[in-house]
């Protein structure tokens, strides 16, 4: 992308913080003013002195320059302030949007980004972005403008000094801008580096117990030092691309020192300059050198900045796959229609060519081996994935055509794993919807079995120190406060002990009652025996068909009301995988 779309795309970012942006230029001249006053204050003091002119006549200008030597730093105090305020406006929103952004990406992209690249991507990005924003007003346009003005100054002392420095400063600014052209892609690979490094650092660090279990310390060690590796090279290229540049500019600034004291001593030598005009004309040479001190670090990270921006336009300016759906659905339980999906994930099989309907309030168990593709199904039909092929109707409405804050109130969905968060319990089981009573909260707890929870509604909850059938729990309890009209469940009740399970199973049993539902499981024991795995309990009744998967394909599918016959039958898939999950468990066949 060229100078100007990154040019509009952050004065597009900075239009909402029209006011602050609008004072911090006013405060930046201001500073500018005074700054470039300072000089020709001096001249002008020092002129009268060298003529021996009166007190009277000389006094007034140190009383100025006294006064601009005071409001210099107040001025830039008030410009360092409200570019700080400028930063965070447009930092936060832009983070708002990336994490927006973000969430809405597919599920098969989260699996391939580590959480900590993610947060990197969201927040360091628009971090190192928010410097940019800073340095911009406070530095680079602001040097500019000192540039800029000193030069005026200069011309007006002398327009030959004033001719040549333009013209060394020209070339210098060309210079640079073919230097940044050429190293803001060094940036961005050190960036991406970074995200890569912490990326595996979060994922290691999430992992860390099966690692000390398993004594794979070393393993973890080796990953991080090749991350490390990777990362090395690329950060030095940036710093030392950025102390190239600190160099070059030390250099120009040097002859540019260099070529006024000998042109300006020579004039003054030929009574053409007077003292304080000579002064004058150093000290605007100087002022194209104030920011030099710290302007290695600025160039580094304005290189970096840019890095970010480049990054952070990539994802806020992505084109939306699809138009959004309008579609409502219709009330009570949903029909599905499944026809010839077919998804791939990462390169392999997921499923292929699946077809199925169920009618309003039937229940479906979708069985079969590990791999077969069974969660891949699950996440199509809650629509957190798009199929390659095929359609998928809800309510006799097209997935995509549905409105997604419709689609996701009346589309429950319990993955593998619930995600819980570091917030109170009450926030947890609303999901942070502040419309939702605690009462209504404490009565979902109640069916789930956690009434005893209800006093804790408002106390913090950590997910740490919760067991993962206690974590389903609270996952349920948020299906209970909407009011679905399709359930999918992926591996329900996976997570919880037989002691439990009767008792969360009969909360499935009375909310799946009346809803069309999906549950995905490989323990085909809990479809026949019970939900408790006992034998003695007898089928529960809560399944009306069955769909076995077997490398991505619907290999058998029929209703489980002939439940002998389906598990007898030597050539029935079910029943072969049952057999062999009994015998698995130590079970009679």
């Amino acid at each position: 992308m060229g100078a100007d779309g990154v040019a509009t795309y952050l004065w597009q970012q900075m239009r909402g913080a029209r006011a602050p942006v609008a004072a911090m230029g006013g405060a930046l001249a201001a500073r500018m003013g005074l700054t470039l006053a300072s000089p020709w204050l001096v001249g002008r003091f020092l002129d009268g002195v060298e003529r021996h002119e009166p007190l009277s006549r000389v006094e007034p200008w140190a009383v100025l320059l006294l006064a601009a030597a005071l409001l210099t730093p107040a001025a830039a105090y008030v410009a360092g302030s409200l570019a700080s305020a400028v930063e965070w406006a447009v930092a936060n929103r832009l983070r708002e949007r990336l994490a927006t952004a973000a969430l809405a990406l597919p599920v098969h992209r989260h699996r391939s980004m580590t959480p900590g690249a993610l947060v990197e991507r969201v927040d360091g990005d628009v971090a190192a972005l928010g410097a940019l924003l800073s340095n911009l007003g406070l530095q680079v346009l602001g040097s500019a403008g000192q540039a800029l003005a000193a030069l005026g100054g200069l011309w007006l002392v002398n327009s030959s000094l004033g001719l040549m420095l333009a013209g060394l400063v020209t070339l210098t600014a060309w210079v640079l801008e073919r230097f940044r052209r050429a190293t803001v892609p060094l940036a961005e690979a050190e960036r991406q580096a970074n995200a890569d490094a912490y990326g595996l650092l979060g994922e290691l660090l999430a992992a860390r117990d099966d690692l000390d279990a398993g004594g794979a310390a070393p393993y973890a060690e080796r990953r991080l030092a090749h991350a490390a590796g990777r990362w090395q090279p690329h950060y030095v290229r940036a710093e030392l691309s950025a102390y190239a540049a600190w160099a070059f500019l030390l250099g120009a600034l040097g002859l540019a020192d260099g070529l006024v004291y000998l042109v300006s001593g020579h004039l003054y030598f030929g009574a053409h300059l007077a003292l304080g005009t000579v002064y004058a004309a150093v000290a605007y040479v100087g002022l194209l050198a104030a920011p030099l001190s710290s302007l290695r670090e600025q160039i580094a990270e304005l290189q970096r900045g840019q890095g970010s921006l480049l990054r952070v336009m990539a994802w806020d300016q992505r084109p939306t796959a699809q138009p959004v759906g309008r579609c409502g659905l219709p009330a009570g339980p949903l029909a599905l229609a499944v026809s010839r999906v077919s998804r791939r994930q990462g390169g392999a099989r997921g499923v292929s060519d699946v077809s199925f309907t169920l009618a309003p309030g039937q229940h479906l168990a979708v069985v079969g081996p590990s791999g077969a593709g069974k969660s891949t199904l699950a996440t199509l039909l809650a629509a957190l994935a798009e199929p390659d092929a095929g359609t998928i109707h809800l309510g006799g409405i097209a997935l995509r055509e549905v409105d997604p804050v419709e689609l996701r109130r009346r589309v429950a969905y319990l993955p593998q794993t619930p995600a819980l968060f570091a917030a109170t319990l009450l926030d947890n089981v609303t999901l942070f919807d502040p419309t939702i009573p605690p009462t209504r909260v404490a009565d979902a707890l109640a069916t789930v079995g956690l009434e005893a929870w209800t006093s804790r509604l408002t106390l913090p909850l950590d997910p740490s120190m919760l067991s993962g059938g206690e974590q389903e729990l609270v996952a349920l309890a948020r299906i209970w406060l909407s009011d679905p009209g399709l359930v999918i469940l992926d591996e329900p009740l996976s997570r919880l002990d037989r002691a439990h399970r009767a008792q969360a199973a009969a909360a499935w049993r009375r909310l799946l009652t009346g809803r069309t539902a999906v549950i995905i499981t490989h323990r085909l024991t809990m479809l026949v025996d019970g939900w408790s795995g006992d034998p003695g309990e007898g089928p529960t009744g809560l399944v009306d068909e069955v769909l076995v998967l077997d490398e991505g394909q619907v290999v058998e599918h029929g209703a489980l009301g002939p439940l002998a016959a389906m598990v007898q039958e030597p050539a029935s898939r079910f029943g072969q995988l049952l057999a062999a999950e009994r015998a698995a468990d130590g079970m009679r066949p």
